[in-house]
């Protein structure tokens, strides 16, 4: 059995995102998602936030997403 499946194909415009310098976590973030966003790299991002495991970012955490001045 096959289901339709109707995909929209227009093209989609992302806000950019606001530059307070903390992102929240949301589920299905991810840290090259999130860096991708602000404009940094995962690297980065990862260094900033002192992440060992980059891949294990949960839901409510407060992230460092611009260098510090």
């Amino acid at each position: 059995m096959q289901a339709a499946v109707e995909l929209d194909t227009a093209p989609r415009r992302i806000a950019p995102a606001p530059r307070s310098g903390v992102h929240v976590v949301q589920a299905g973030d991810t840290v090259w998602r999130i860096a991708r966003q602000y404009g940094v790299s995962a690297a980065q991002l990862t260094r900033w936030n002192g992440l060992e495991r980059p891949d294990r970012i949960f839901p409510g955490e407060r992230l460092r997403v611009a260098a510090t001045s």
